[in-house]
């Protein structure tokens, strides 16, 4: 689906890869059900080890940084802002995840 989103970015249907990101917009959680996917760890999972927090703030913050771009395509430059900060603050955590386990 990430690469779906960013074929359909690149030929300028922005609408079309932000549903690719996250569906028809009603699941307020598609984001992270992505990243899950993406990462192949589920929250409960990156709950009890190291690794799997880390695995999936890296995804969280993939997924954010493409929804950003999408965003950023479509002409929201706030919101794509807001997403981009978002994917640091996730990938800060990844870090952060990284630091404890060493």
């Amino acid at each position: 689906r990430m690469y779906a989103a960013e074929a359909s970015c690149c030929l300028g249907d922005g609408l079309q890869a932000m549903q690719f990101l996250a569906g028809d917009g009603s699941d307020a959680d598609a984001f992270n059900r992505l990243a899950s996917d993406l990462g192949g760890v589920d929250v409960e999972t990156a709950a009890a080890s190291d690794m799997g927090k880390r695995r999936l703030s890296q995804a969280q913050s993939q997924v954010r940084s493409s929804a950003s771009a999408v965003t950023a395509a479509m002409g929201n430059l706030a919101a794509a802002k807001q997403l981009a900060m978002s994917a640091q603050a996730m990938e800060d955590a990844a870090y952060q995840s990284g630091e404890a386990g060493a």
